[in-house]
């Protein structure tokens, strides 16, 4: 169990502890309207991001293996649905 996590971790948490760890660097642009700035991984160019939805698509980038497609967000036109 994970400190902090209440109920059963998901497979893809297993899959994400199992694996290295990524280092990232958030850089936060304290002057603007909304949480905006640069996201930097290791060895990967550095992507900008404004508001909490693109901060968190580049956060799941960056953990998802070289190449990979992260999952639609639900309702979106990707989903299938």
């Amino acid at each position: 169990m994970f400190t902090g996590v209440r109920g059963s971790p998901t497979r893809e948490a297993h899959a994400v502890a199992a694996s290295e760890p990524v280092r990232v660097m958030v850089e936060i642009d304290s002057e603007a309207e909304t949480i905006s700035g640069l996201l930097t991984v290791e060895g990967a160019p550095a992507a900008t991001f404004y508001g909490w939805l693109e901060l968190i698509d580049r956060l799941e980038r960056a953990t998802s293996p070289p190449g990979a497609e992260p999952d639609p967000a639900p309702g979106s036109p990707g989903e299938g649905s």
